[in-house]
């Protein structure tokens, strides 16, 4: 939705999509890129967390952070 949005030129909204979006953002990068990414499409049930060495799930502490974001955009 936020590309299509930008793709029609609709740079208000995209904008305000995208200061909707900035906590999401931050906190998918807390750690090493994509395993916070991979464990959220597991807790949104978009895919299964399972995961092949180098990659691991963030830290728990971290977990709980991610969660709180995911809760907060409502998706989760």
């Amino acid at each position: 939705e936020f590309t299509n949005t930008m793709l029609k030129g609709n740079w208000d909204k995209a904008r305000e999509m995208q200061l909707d979006l900035f906590d999401l953002f931050k906190i998918l990068f807390v750690e090493t890129n994509p395993g916070p990414v991979k464990w959220s499409a597991d807790v949104m049930g978009i895919m299964n967390k399972r995961m092949r060495l180098p990659l691991t799930p963030p830290l728990e502490e971290n977990q709980e952070k991610i969660k709180a974001v995911l809760r907060n955009l409502n998706l989760i």
